[in-house]
């Protein structure tokens, strides 16, 4: 080996360690907060209804995951179908995008913590998570199923699919 290729791996070897270190924590970080084990149960659901229809979208959320929380890196898509989260390049090694049907969604439940109103989803018995949102994705969104819209008096509403 020459000196000149031994130089440039010396210079390269810090940039290296940085982007397996940011890869592998992401993926931890995906494997911790239930992501990883949510889309492998539910499985992508892009049926040509979900990619085709039209959607609302929300860039730039914030959001919690089970105990995982994604600070204004979410973008979230609402269809007729389903709700489909999706996080930003960066940050998006071993987070595929999730997309979960309304059927999924146990209940809805709108609250507030000072002066921040989000939205705590709640999925039916198999999948076991908990998605906190922006009540702002919710309100007056024409996407959402009928018994599953929010206002912004309502409290909690029920899955009619159950």
């Amino acid at each position: 080996m020459s000196y000149e290729i031994l130089d440039i791996l010396i210079v390269l070897a810090p940039f290296l360690f940085f982007i397996l270190i940011w890869i592998g924590s992401l993926q931890l970080v995906s494997f911790i907060s239930g992501w990883k084990r949510l889309y492998s149960q539910l499985g992508s659901h892009a049926t040509p209804q979900v990619i085709g229809e039209s959607s609302q979208t929300f860039r730039f959320q914030s959001g919690k995951f089970n105990k995982a929380n994604y600070k204004n890196c979410l973008s979230v898509n609402t269809t007729r179908y389903a709700l489909i989260l999706k996080l930003f390049y960066p940050f998006s090694f071993g987070h595929k995008p999730l997309v979960i049907p309304w059927a999924k969604v146990q209940s809805i439940t709108a609250e507030k913590l000072f002066f921040y109103r989000f939205v705590r989803l709640k999925l039916i018995a198999p999948f076991n998570t908990e998605i906190i949102l922006p009540e702002k994705i919710f309100l007056n969104n024409s996407h959402l199923p009928g018994n599953l819209s929010l206002t912004s008096s309502s409290k909690t509403h029920e899955n009619p699919y159950q």
